[in-house]
């Protein structure tokens, strides 16, 4: 798969280059200085591939489901989107990552962690090639991100694509690549990349 943009107007402090070949089952982490625009170009590499074959999860919040319970919130996700939600994983990675044991709490109730499960859960049970996720680790303990570190790893066996945005990653990655942005006289591009 193979992933390009050139955009003059990409961010109000440089434009864009950057040309990018996945091969299926790869892993890339995005590295680059704070505002640099890895967030931006995930989510520009979000628009630019197939929706329907795309999972994304953004550093955003799901306010936008205002203060129903997790319960509420999970029949929502499965009533809605029976074509493009694996339903048993959705259940799996409920469970996996405790939201079950949650189901009573509002959704302005949740800690930093399981807000971000909640995200984790509906983003990695989509039906899809490609996975696009920003600092999904953010806010999570130990247990659960060595949970989520275990099913990014099935994922790859799956031969799915892999983009990762995060900051302090020292997790057990096989064959990954790490690709560093940097801004070359205004021009946001790749420098140096080596595998981890």
């Amino acid at each position: 798969m193979k992933i390009e943009l050139n955009d003059p107007l990409f961010l109000p402090h440089c434009s864009c280059e950057i040309s990018l070949v996945l091969r299926p089952g790869e892993g890339v982490l995005l590295s680059g200085e704070n505002g640099i625009g890895k967030s931006t170009l995930l989510n520009r590499f979000h628009e630019i591939l197939k929706p329907e074959k795309t999972a994304y999860l953004p550093q955003k919040e799901l306010d936008f489901f205002f203060d129903r319970t997790l319960g509420k919130l999970k029949k929502i996700f499965l009533d809605a989107n029976q074509s493009q939600l694996d339903s048993e994983l959705f259940e799996t990675l409920w469970s996996l990552f405790q939201l079950n044991l949650r189901e009573e709490r509002k959704l302005s109730q949740l800690s930093g962690g399981e807000a971000q499960s909640l995200k984790i859960c509906l983003t990695l049970s989509k039906k899809a090639d490609n996975f696009l996720l920003d600092e999904p680790f953010q806010f999570l303990d130990q247990s659960r991100r060595e949970k989520l570190t275990e099913f990014i790893l099935e994922l790859q066996a799956k031969l799915k694509n892999i983009i990762l945005v995060e900051h302090h990653l020292n997790l057990p990655l096989k064959e990954w690549r790490t690709l560093k942005l940097i801004n070359d006289q205004g021009v946001l591009k790749l420098g140096d990349s080596w595998s981890t």
